[in-house]
């Protein structure tokens, strides 16, 4: 069973560093302002040291550390599919009929979270977790205001946080509810996470 999660794990480093070649490679380095990216590069990295730890018997990352890179992920997948209309958009083929979409907004979140479920060690989270989360998507979004202004042909990455689209009120209204959604997306993970026992597949992972 370690050899078949140790295989997994690397599936999705693979996953998530093909999904995002064009921003590591810099064939297209603006794409690294786009959280989806980002999100998926906190994947391939974590996972990337999971696997290695799974293989050498070393130090992992912490449970939240862990809970958090897949909250981000879980965000991407989730606003990508539900929110963000992307059927306009051209996304470069990987693996016919595979695309960079298919990539970091459905395979990557769906096999990052089934690690999660099936292969973390659990009942490790706090509730207070759920909201220390929040810290790197509101400075992504500060972040983005900020470059907006001082560089504004790099033009916002999201229509949902578009100030120039939505109007300072409307702009505040969705932070309000973005937020608010995201922090019980957090709360929902550390609920699995309390719930779920605390070794589902194996006990060494």
């Amino acid at each position: 069973m370690k050899l078949v999660i140790i295989i997994f794990r690397l599936l999705i480093v693979i996953s998530a560093f093909v999904g995002t070649y064009q921003s590591w490679t810099f064939a297209r380095p603006h794409d690294l302002i786009y959280f989806t990216n980002q999100s998926n590069l906190f994947i391939g990295v974590l996972y990337f040291w999971l696997a290695f730890a799974d293989i050498f018997n070393c130090k992992k990352p912490s449970a939240s550390l862990h809970a958090a890179v897949v909250f981000y992920i879980a965000i991407t997948g989730l606003v990508a599919n539900f929110v963000l209309d992307l059927s306009a958009i051209h996304y470069p083929l990987i693996i016919a009929p595979l695309t960079v979409n298919h990539f970091v907004h459905i395979i990557t979140p769906v096999m990052a979270f089934i690690d999660f479920l099936l292969f973390a060690k659990h009942r490790q989270l706090k509730f207070k977790h759920a909201a220390s989360w929040l810290v790197y998507p509101v400075v992504y979004f500060i972040v983005i205001l900020i470059l907006v202004a001082i560089i504004p042909s790099i033009g916002y990455p999201y229509p949902f946080i578009d100030h120039n689209l939505l109007g300072t009120k409307a702009l505040l209204i969705n932070v309000v509810k973005f937020a608010a959604a995201f922090y019980l997306l957090g709360l929902l993970i550390v609920l699995l996470d309390k719930y779920l026992p605390k070794f589902i597949c194996i006990k060494n992972t």
